[in-house]
């Protein structure tokens, strides 16, 4: 949860001292229980106190993961832990053993923040692939009852490449 993520202010550097390498003014480092501490900068995406400030985004069954989704669901109370699950094994149904990450979406314009899941493995020369596997998924997620109206509260995307480049593959995208 929000306690079990550490964020620090980054060091000051001398002008000597800074380089392209080292943290930029205004970002602290994150610690998370699983992955390597990184820089986020709080300037880019202004929160409120308790909020998830930090871009942490997390592989499904990792203790990142956990603490994502024990925190939306301890803070929102939109839908259960038990309509999230049914949810989740909807889109496995559709996307198999690919990778699934989970991220806390902050949404500027609205000031709402929402879950974000993204499926990862797919190949940008065969990027038809995913967005029709993802736009199945969508229709039976739309025409299930018991689970449309999480079409509000929840986003699933698809993404090139492993999880583990993430970076890389948000810049291939964009590109």
């Amino acid at each position: 949860m929000l306690k079990q993520v550490e964020c620090r202010e980054a060091p000051h550097l001398s002008a000597q001292q800074s380089d392209r390498t080292g943290p930029r003014p205004g970002t602290v480092w994150v610690y998370s229980k699983g992955q390597s501490p990184y820089e986020f900068c709080p300037s880019r995406d202004p929160c409120s106190p308790k909020e998830w400030p930090y871009n942490l985004q997390a592989l499904r069954g990792t203790p990142d993961h956990e603490d994502i989704l024990a925190w939306h669901l301890g803070r929102y109370h939109e839908f259960s832990r038990v309509e999230l699950e049914a949810l989740m094994q909807l889109l496995i149904r559709h996307v198999g053993d690919r990778q699934i990450s989970v991220a806390v979406y902050h949404d500027v314009d609205t000031g709402r923040r929402h879950l974000w899941f993204t499926v990862w493995g797919f190949s940008m020369d065969r990027w038809s692939e995913a967005s029709t596997l993802i736009q199945r998924f969508e229709d039976d997620w739309a025409s299930n009852r018991a689970l449309s109206q999480l079409l509000w509260v929840v986003d699933v995307t698809a993404s090139p490449g492993r999880f583990e480049a993430r970076d890389h593959a948000a810049a291939s995208v964009q590109a």
